[in-house]
C-alpha cells in the first residue's frame, strides 16, 4: 500500500497484487507539465498483459482502490479486457474524509494528547469542514480541512498524524521523514528497479491543487456497490495508531454501508489476528466483506505491522 505507479506490479507467489497510484505525479512517476495532471477519475486500463494473467488483487489506501476495482469489473463484464481480479483491500482508507476528520478530536483527546480546549477547537473547525461537506462546496471543505489539521498541530503540539504513538519533535524542530517514505525509498525502489535519480513523491502538492475539488468526496457509494454488484473479496485494515484515517471514523462509514449482506457482517464474531503466538490485532468477516483492525500501527501499516500486514495478505491472497 503506498503511492506506486499504476502498472508497475509484484508477483507474491501466483497471485498479482496491483496497487494502482491514486493520481499522476505522485508516488514515483515523472512529474508531467501542470496541465497534463490527471484526473482521479482517469482510469490506466493500457496494462491489458498485467490483467489479463494470474488472480489479480487490489491495494491501495486512498479512494482510487474500490472505484479502480469496480471500473475494472465492469470492463472485464463488457468484454473490453480480461482480468482475473479477485479482491480489493482498502488499507487505512480515505473512503469517507468527514468521517475521519470528525474522529480527530474525540481519539485525541482519549488518548490524553489534546485537553478538552485543544479538543473543542479542532470540532468547532471539523464541524465546520462539515457543514461545507454538506453543502457540496468541495473545496472550501478541503481548504477548512487543511484548517482543522493545523488545529490539531497547535492542539497537541505537534502530534503525528501517521502515528499518534511516534516520538516527534517539538513544532522548533525539522520534521522528520513519514514511516513510508525510508519504505518506498528504500526496499520498494530496488523491487521495482526505480532509479535514484527518480525522486519519490516529489509532485504530492501540486497533484493535491489540482484535485482539490476531489478531495472531500466520499466513495461510500462504491464500496457499497463493489459488495452488492461484484463478486470481489473487499476488505478494510485500520491501525489503531492511525490518526489521518482513524478506526473510529472508518468503523462509522462502514456502518453508513446498506449491501444485503450486511446483517451477515453485523452477526459475524470478531476474532483475533494472532501470529507466532502474538495478538497483532483482530478480523471480522460477513459475506464478502472483512474489516481488520491492526495493534500498534499507524496510518503505514506493512511498516508499523509487518506481521500484521503480512496475515492480511494471507486472508486476500493466500499467500504473504
Amino acid at each position: 500500500m503506498g503511492k506506486l505507479v499504476t502498472g508497475r506490479e509484484s508477483r507474491i507467489g501466483a497471485t498479482w497484487t496491483c496497487v494502482p497510484e491514486l493520481t499522476c505525479s505522485t508516488g514515483f512517476t515523472t512529474p508531467p507539465p501542470m496541465f497534463q495532471v490527471t484526473r482521479s477519475d482517469h482510469w490506466p486500463f493500457g496494462y491489458k498483459k498485467v490483467l489479463e494473467h494470474l488472480p489479480l488483487d487490489l491495494s491501495y489506501g486512498g479512494k482510487a482502490a474500490a472505484e479502480f476495482a469496480l471500473e475494472l469489473y465492469y470492463a472485464k463484464e463488457r468484454g473490453e479486457l480480461r482480468s482475473n481480479i479477485t479482491s480489493v483491500e482498502l488499507g487505512s482508507p480515505w473512503v469517507s474524509p468527514i468521517d475521519s476528520i470528525l474522529a480527530w478530536g474525540p481519539l485525541l483527546r482519549e488518548l490524553g494528547i489534546v485537553d478538552q480546549d485543544g479538543f473543542d477547537a479542532i470540532m468547532y473547525s471539523a464541524k465546520t469542514t462539515a457543514q461545507l461537506v454538506k453543502q457540496d462546496n468541495w473545496i472550501q471543505a478541503a481548504i477548512q480541512c487543511l484548517h482543522t489539521q493545523e488545529e490539531v498541530r497547535k492542539a497537541s503540539e505537534g502530534v503525528d498524524f501517521y502515528n499518534t504513538m511516534k516520538k516527534t519533535n517539538l513544532p522548533e524542530d525539522p520534521e522528520e521523514e513519514d514511516a513510508e517514505v525510508p519504505l518506498m525509498k528504500g526496499p520498494v525502489s530496488k523491487i521495482l528497479g526505480i532509479p535514484e535519480a527518480v525522486v519519490y513523491d516529489l509532485q504530492s502538492d501540486a497533484v493535491f491543487y489540482n484535485q482539490r475539488a476531489d478531495f472531500m468526496k466520499p466513495v461510500i457509494h462504491i464500496v457499497n456497490e463493489l459488495l452488492e454488484k461484484t463478486p470481489l473479496k473487499v476488505s478494510v485494515a485500520t491501525g489503531n495508531l492511525d490518526l489521518i484515517c482513524a478506526t473510529p471514523g472508518n468503523v462509522n462509514w462502514i456502518a453508513k454501508l446498506e449491501w444485503s449482506g450486511k446483517r451477515e457482517y453485523l452477526w459475524a464474531p470478531r476474532t483475533t489476528i494472532n501470529v507466532d503466538g502474538i495478538l497483532e490485532g483482530y478480523q471480522k468477516t460477513g459475506g464478502n466483506f472483512t474489516l481488520f483492525w491492526i495493534n500498534r500501527s499507524g496510518h503505514s501499516i506493512p511498516a508499523d505491522n509487518p506481521a500484521a500486514m503480512s496475515h492480511v495478505l494471507r486472508q486476500i491472497t493466500s499467500v504473504g
